[in-house]
């Protein structure tokens, strides 16, 4: 190939182009008087010349003084050697251009599959939350009656709280007398809270309300108590703070043990006092030497007598000094060794029977199961217990004598099986009449009937119920009661299990009386049933339903076109009404605040038709397949959003019709897809994007439409689910109501019936009430989630006393899950 010499040039800024032409225009003048003798040489010789041109220099004198003169340093060898590439130098360009193109490949897989990654957490987390659904209670209404939901909500007042600041003054109080700040607690700092300042004629507004300062000004207390043996009284006097003592009676049976003259009293705060006495007079029945006044502390059953007591004839009297438990005791009798006696008083109407041996029957016990009790309490407490036991119908039989002779006591028991019975009714207060009668008069005698029975009494009311409960307490007897079966009226068997100091149990079935054993033993044994809260700290039983949540519940929540989040407050209430056999079978419609709500009839419903059942055994159709919805994978198309709602795929749509539900649309209420301006990004270049919806398609299910079988059930679920929205049920919130709402709660664990409370988006059966052993206002409330995953959870419920009117204090009530608050509400 011929070189042209024009085309010997590096690349040159404009400004040095004409230097450069006219350095190779010299060159060229040159080259041109040598032409011979290139004209001689070769072409290979010819590119040689070229090649060993040396680099172009540009005179000093052209260049312009305005402009940096540009001056080639490379060979045109180097020039083409930059500038061109060889194939080898082009294959390396392209590979390393494949492999970058590589790599955004793979970065782009990642981001790709750690968006589908994220999108997949929050679809399946959203799909779980859309089909658990929610509670249909709306409790955002104001439940403090007293003051108006505008005033609370211009002053910052809590709309479910009678005193939002706790303390001890109602918002209406505080609003009206405008007599301290309603959202501090001690309006003027002095360190007395402003319901204690109100209560003792301070002026919460002001820390030197009279001439002394608050904090120094000196009351004086006097609480009176009768007992039948004596009259006990307390004086205590000190600063503002002494009105914080609390003295209550100390409930346990062991105010029937031998050498307790008086009731055991409860005294916390102590410490408040400059002075507290406690005395006691008219004694009787206790000769004067042997009268001593005695102290536990919380959560024990050993105490000992307190020193510096004064006696004096028939009184006695004593500084008090620290917290504890007191009460007057005779030491003649006190720390000997008490003598245990255990009388069973079993009915055996009709009604325990197979229906075949008894017409109409409702077949309590046709296994027995109540034998078994006795015969597991009497092995379980063992030698150094004397036991006796009688059966009886409308009639008192005597099986055998109060006796150390364990083997005769079960042997005289078991007959009960193979006798025959006359079913003439069931007498429940002249049995107990006559069992009191049973023991002997040994004043170390601790002495305990246990009453099992499955229903009321014949002759209920009658003069030898009265005396019966009267010859329990002259005689230090016990009584526990239990209620066997699911149509027993519990009232009656409750007041007296409290009158005598026991307490009462239920068993739904013949099989709840396995557990029921063990806790009258510890009350035997202990005088409490006790229980150690998540912190260790010590707890006692205050009621007990004995409600087994596994056992005796229904399971189930389904959507239904009445409802879109089910009925949790209907299964609750029919799970109460139900074990406490309560249950109405047929049931009036009537309107609520959301409409008309139909009555239902379960009397020809075969499952119920035998109260024997259990709740969980029982099974629906639709329950099925709405599990088989729950279980559908892939059950809304989340990257497709209409109209602000989240739709159904096509398969989901196709197996919903399919089943003859219909399909709505629901608000959202549930967490929003969070993300920040790179996940967002990524959802785009991905062509993954969630978007944002307020409704969801759900299915439901028209009751209308369904078997006779599972029509009736959930027609009684929706009837129960919204009753309380009608005149027809009560709702009371424990912060606004704490008094209705508290002796609601304790009324019906007490009867045996697990109470329906609710947070608002949770709903629980109740099932068992303690109370914290060193604080007799914290309580612990253990419920069942009927909403959800079926736990029991530990509700915290902590006691606030209102003195708006010291004539007549009230209470409100603060409640913690864990370490939320939350409010608390009981649905009657």
């Amino acid at each position: 190939m011929d070189y042209n010499i024009d085309d010997i040039h590096a690349p040159s800024p404009p400004a040095q182009r004409e230097m450069d032409e006219l350095d190779l225009s010299k060159a060229k003048k040159k080259m041109d008087t040598s032409g011979s003798a290139i004209s001689k040489m070769t072409v290979e010789e010819r590119k040689k010349a070229l090649d060993d041109l040396p680099p172009l220099k540009i005179d000093s004198a052209y260049q312009k003084k305005e402009e940096p003169v540009y001056v080639p340093e490379m060979t045109y060898a180097q020039h083409k050697s930059k500038h061109y590439k060889s194939p080898e130098e082009k294959k390396e360009i392209i590979k390393k251009i494949c492999g970058f193109f590589g790599v955004v490949l793979v970065i782009y897989a990642a981001i790709f599959a750690y968006t589908k990654y994220i999108n997949g957490v929050f679809i399946k987390e959203t799909s779980e939350k859309l089909v658990t659904l929610p509670s249909s209670l709306s409790l955002t209404g104001n439940f403090d009656t007293t003051v108006s939901e505008s005033d609370k909500t211009a002053n910052g007042l809590s709309l479910n709280l009678a005193d939002t600041d706790s303390d001890g003054l109602s918002d209406a109080y505080e609003l009206s007398t405008r007599c301290s700040d309603p959202t501090k607690k001690d309006t003027d700092g002095d360190g007395i809270y402003d319901g204690l300042e109100v209560a003792t004629g301070l002026d919460p507004n002001n820390a030197n309300s009279d001439g002394t300062r608050d904090k120094e000004r000196v009351f004086e207390l006097d609480y009176s108590y009768d007992n039948i043996d004596c009259h006990t009284n307390f004086h205590i006097s000190g600063v503002a703070k002494i009105h914080d003592i609390q003295i209550s009676p100390y409930k346990s049976n062991m105010a029937n043990y031998p050498g307790v003259v008086s009731t055991p009293y409860e005294i916390y705060n102590s410490a408040d006092a400059r002075e507290f006495t406690l005395t006691f007079s008219g004694i009787k029945n206790v000769s004067t030497e042997n009268i001593a006044i005695y102290r536990m502390d919380f959560g024990s059953d050993e105490y000992e007598e307190v020193d510096g007591a004064e006696i004096s004839g028939t009184t006695a009297s004593v500084n008090v000094k620290k917290d504890g438990i007191y009460f007057l005791g005779d030491k003649s009798l006190i720390g000997e060794d008490h003598i245990v006696n255990v009388f069973f008083l079993i009915d055996n109407s009709g009604s325990m029977y197979p229906a075949e041996m008894c017409d109409g029957s409702e077949e309590n016990d046709v296994d027995f199961k109540r034998i078994d009790l006795v015969n597991n309490i009497i092995d379980e407490l063992g030698g150094g217990v004397n036991f006796g036991a009688a059966k009886f119908t409308l009639n008192y039989t005597l099986l055998s004598p109060v006796t150390d002779r364990e083997e005769r006591v079960k042997n005289a028991i078991e007959t009960i099986e193979t006798t025959t019975e006359n079913f003439n009714g069931t007498e429940i207060g002249g049995s107990l009449n006559k069992a009191t009668e049973e023991f002997d008069d040994n004043p170390l005698n601790r002495n305990y009937i246990i009453l099992i029975t499955d229903g009321m009494s014949t002759n209920p009311g009658t003069r030898s119920e009265v005396l019966a409960i009267e010859n329990c307490l002259e005689n230090n007897i016990t009584v526990f009661t239990i209620g066997l079966g699911k149509q027993i009226t519990p009232t009656y068997l409750v007041e007296i299990a409290e009158k005598t100091n026991g307490m009462y149990f239920a068993a739904s079935n013949a099989e709840g009386l396995d557990i029921i054993y063990e806790k009258i033993n510890t009350l035997i044994t202990e005088s409490r049933i006790s229980a150690l809260d998540d912190d260790g700290s010590g707890m006692y039983v205050l009621a007990d339903t004995g409600y087994e949540h596994k056992e005796d519940c229904i399971d189930f929540n389904i959507p239904t076109t009445s409802n879109l989040y089910g009925s949790p407050i209907g299964s609750a209430q029919v799970n109460k009404l139900y074990y406490s056999g309560t249950l109405p079978f047929t049931a009036e419609g009537y309107t609520s605040d959301s409409g008309k709500v139909n009555g239902y009839d379960i009397t020809e419903h075969e499952f119920f038709t035998d109260t024997r059942q259990n709740l969980v055994d029982l099974k629906l159709d639709c329950v099925k397949q709405y599990e088989n919805y729950r279980n559908l994978e892939n059950k809304w198309s989340f990257t497709k959003i209409r109209d602000d709602t989240l739709l159904y795929t096509a398969d989901t749509r196709d197996f919903v019709t399919s089943n003859k539900w219909t399909i709505e649309t629901a608000e959202y209420t549930g967490k929003e897809f969070e993300r920040d301006g790179f996940t967002e990004f990524i959802q785009a270049i991905t062509f993954q994007k969630i978007s944002q919806f307020r409704y969801y398609e759900i299915a439901a299910i028209d009751a209308q439409s369904l078997s006779s079988y599972d029509k009736p059930i959930i027609e009684m679920l929706m009837y129960y689910d919204a009753r309380h929205q009608s005149e027809n049920g009560e709702i009371y919130s424990f912060g606004a109501n704490g008094d209705k709402a508290f002796e609601l709660l304790t009324t019906e664990l007490s009867n045996g019936k697990p109470s329906v409370v609710t947070t608002g988006d949770t709903v629980y059966n109740a099932t068992r009430l303690l109370r914290k052993t060193n604080n007799p206002n914290s309580y612990v409330l253990e419920a069942y989630d009927v909403s959800g995953n079926g736990d029991i959870v530990k509700i915290h419920i902590d006691k606030i006393f209102l003195r708006d009117d010291m004539a007549q204090t009230t209470t409100q009530y603060s409640v913690k899950i864990g370490s939320d608050d939350v409010p608390l509400y009981i649905i009657d």
